[in-house]
């Protein structure tokens, strides 16, 4: 009996799991990796987990858009692997993604083209696919993250069941990418050159740094910059306060929809030896939390630390100040 109240589960929960991949993917990675050979096409992998909102927001809503199902059949071949599973893990190891949703691209000899880790809007897929669908741009490098991504999956009231996969995950990490030749990087190295090109992470411009009112006594004196961290105790400020304008970069390491997650990043940069702070921002009547490790004089200081937190497993971009 206990046998097959087993087997009951074990189909029910296969079901699932089932229901959760659109139609138009493959069984399975080495389906659509023996079908992008024979086509000689790349094969994507989409990283799922059966217990998450964001999972099944990708699978339900971004990957059934008729426009993103149309590139992927004419260009690629895509198969889904649970991120729960022994295999699952092996390929997100292989492909180094640690977070879900990601997806990466193989070519037909299972080399590793590129690979987002943190999940897209449908349009900012579309852009993904596009770029990457033209072979002249295997060997680039490009940042498709999407500051609608979070708030699109909170709203979002499709998914009743448990949320485990995705507690206490950044809504947007960071994404990996490597070329044929190269190793896998943590940020954009090289600049897009298709017209679905998007906006490179240095010339972001929707971060507005903040800043205290003039001492009345120094009217002249230029703005003075500050974080706005919701709790000080776990977030490190710059004690050296600079004039605004001397600052020219900031690194961005994450973005969260609940509060914790951010302090908690913020506690981990700080280990390191960065100066983070948290960003409060409204976005289609919800708060996010966006952490930046700290901010730069120079894009060198900016990179160099960049490549500090990669060595400490903390994925991060950089973007320009006003």
């Amino acid at each position: 009996m206990r046998i097959l109240y087993s087997l009951f589960i074990l189909s029910y929960v296969m079901t699932l799991t089932q229901g959760q991949t659109p139609d138009y993917f493959e069984k399975n990675y080495l389906d659509a990796r023996q079908k992008s050979s024979v086509d000689n096409k790349l094969s994507i992998i989409v990283f799922y987990h059966d217990r998450s909102k964001s999972s099944a927001f990708n699978m339900q809503l971004v990957f059934n858009n008729p426009e993103v199902k149309s590139i992927i059949l004419k260009n690629y071949h895509i198969a889904a692997a649970n991120e729960a599973d022994f295999d699952g893990k092996i390929l997100m190891k292989r492909c180094e993604l640690t977070r879900i949703p990601s997806l990466a691209l193989m070519d037909h000899d299972g080399k590793l083209i590129a690979g987002a880790n943190y999940g897209m809007t449908a349009n900012k897929l579309i852009e993904f696919l596009l770029f990457y669908s033209s072979p002249t741009n295997y060997n680039k490098t490009a940042d498709y993250r999407d500051d609608s991504w979070a708030s699109a999956v909170d709203s979002w009231n499709g998914y009743k069941g448990p949320d485990d996969a995705d507690k206490d995950q950044p809504d947007q990490p960071a994404m990996t990418a490597k070329d044929n030749n190269a190793p896998a990087t943590t940020h954009a190295t090289t600049t897009p050159a298709a017209k679905t090109e998007p906006a490179k992470p240095a010339q972001v411009q929707d971060t507005k740094v903040a800043e205290v009112e003039k001492p009345a006594t120094k009217a002249s004196e230029q703005k003075i910059e500050t974080p706005q961290p919701k709790t000080t105790a776990a977030s490190a400020t710059t004690t050296n306060h600079v004039p605004e304008k001397t600052y020219k970069y900031v690194v961005q390491a994450g973005i969260f929809s609940v509060h914790p997650s951010a302090t908690s990043l913020v506690e981990k940069i700080n280990a390191v030896g960065g100066k983070a702070f948290i960003e409060e921002i409204d976005q289609a009547g919800k708060t996010l939390y966006k952490v930046f490790a700290g901010r730069y004089y120079t894009e060198k200081e900016a990179r160099d630390f960049i490549t500090k937190l990669a060595e400490s497993g903390i994925n991060s971009f950089i973007k320009s100040i006003n």
